[in-house]
């Protein structure tokens, strides 16, 4: 692990060097003064066990190239004004990330969009949505969080006094950007596209909830619907409140 930052809560990133995941590290940097929080960039390497069998001098070797660009992206964000660190994490990507979430303690997890992302981050993203009690955002499109974003929440979560989010209380203190509270369980998947886009939403806020929703003429559980909404909202979605999750899940079943 590389300069790790001080005790403050750190805003975690995760980084696979494709397009989605810098977007989520530049989406990260704009929110990183309002959090007041230092940036922690993860890379997941998941070499085969062939490679860490090798000698270390070979698995170093074959690390190099990935120390070196975590350090130029470390290095740019620091040239923004903002504390950086990095780590990468060798092995099951979701068990190593599980391990970092537990050691960090981060106030908001940040990831890239779906549409164009590999498959081990569509399993990640499963993994925070249905195991990780903390919050977590979606990136989906390249608009950086500003004191014009206009935000629109779930109504469960307008009905709470205190938001389960360190980034959506600070945002209600400090900037006037609410859209308003939308019943998300009454909407079709592309009802809410369409009301996102005709009122020019930056930002989605939903709780999990394990309500079933009544969609497409059928049931459906939330967490499935929430499922929807990662994969096709193209802005980006924060997500929290506690998961009911079973602890004895096998990660390989949250995969999509």
């Amino acid at each position: 692990m590389a300069g790790l930052a001080n005790h403050t809560e750190p805003v975690l990133v995760l980084i696979d060097f494709k397009p989605p995941s810098i977007r989520a590290l530049k989406y990260a940097l704009s929110l990183a003064g309002v959090l007041k929080s230092p940036l922690h960039l993860l890379h997941l390497c998941d070499l085969s066990e062939q490679t860490l069998t090798q000698p270390p001098s070979l698995v170093d070797a074959a690390c190099q190239p990935i120390h070196a660009k975590l350090k130029a992206l470390v290095e740019m964000v620091e040239v923004a004004g903002v504390q950086a660190s990095y780590a990468v994490g060798f092995g099951e990507p979701i068990s190593k990330l599980a391990k970092e979430l537990n050691y960090l303690n981060p106030s908001l997890v940040l990831l890239g969009g779906q549409p164009d992302t590999a498959q081990q981050m569509g399993s990640i993203s499963m993994f925070l949505l249905n195991n990780y009690t903390g919050c977590f955002l979606v990136v989906n499109n390249d608009t950086p969080l500003s004191r014009q974003t206009s935000v629109l929440m779930d109504i469960s979560i307008c009905k709470q006094q205190d938001y389960p989010s360190k980034l959506l209380n600070l945002l209600a203190k400090e900037w006037h950007t609410s859209a308003g509270c939308i019943e998300t369980n009454r909407l079709t998947l592309k009802k809410l596209k369409k009301h996102i886009k005709a009122t020019g939403i930056g930002l989605f806020c939903v709780h999990r909830s394990l309500k079933e929703v009544s969609v497409w003429g059928g049931m459906l559980s939330h967490t499935n619907y929430l499922k929807h909404i990662l994969l096709k909202l193209e802005i980006p979605v924060l997500v929290m409140g506690r998961p009911n999750y079973d602890k004895n899940a096998m990660y390989d079943e949250l995969r999509i």
